[in-house]
């Protein structure tokens, strides 16, 4: 089963390219453990739409996580700036189970390189190796 984004303009053939993920923010200070906060900072990659029950409840300190709605068809930092422009730090971000959305047929799973539609002589290569 998939968790696809609906539109006014959705079609079951075409799989939207925006999908709920879990964005880190390992050893996140822990005065941004703040759904406001770490909402504004989601943002910065989507839509945010929760955290998850250890980040609200401070229960592991070591990493807080935001379910965010992403568009996983663009490349998105893997730090961000927090702080002053004095005072400030990067902040390590990581994607967790980022999916590969394939755009030619605009389907989630697979990249263009592994298609056997285009690439016909993969299914032979993957059939000789049984």
């Amino acid at each position: 089963m998939r968790l696809l984004k609906w539109s006014p303009d959705f079609d079951v053939r075409e799989e939207s390219p925006i999908a709920p993920v879990w964005i880190d923010f390992p050893n996140l200070r822990l005065h941004f453990f703040n759904s406001h906060i770490l909402f504004g900072l989601a943002s910065i990659f989507g839509r945010p739409l929760q955290t998850d029950q250890a980040t609200a409840s401070l229960s592991r300190p070591s990493v807080a996580r935001v379910l965010v709605e992403l568009d996983v068809t663009k490349k998105h930092p893997q730090e961000i700036w927090l702080g002053s422009e004095m005072n400030g730090y990067f902040q390590k971000v990581e994607i967790e189970n980022l999916s590969i959305f394939y755009s030619h047929y605009k389907m989630h799973g697979h990249a263009i390189k592994e298609c056997f539609r285009l690439h016909p002589n993969l299914r032979k290569e993957k059939s000789g190796q049984n």
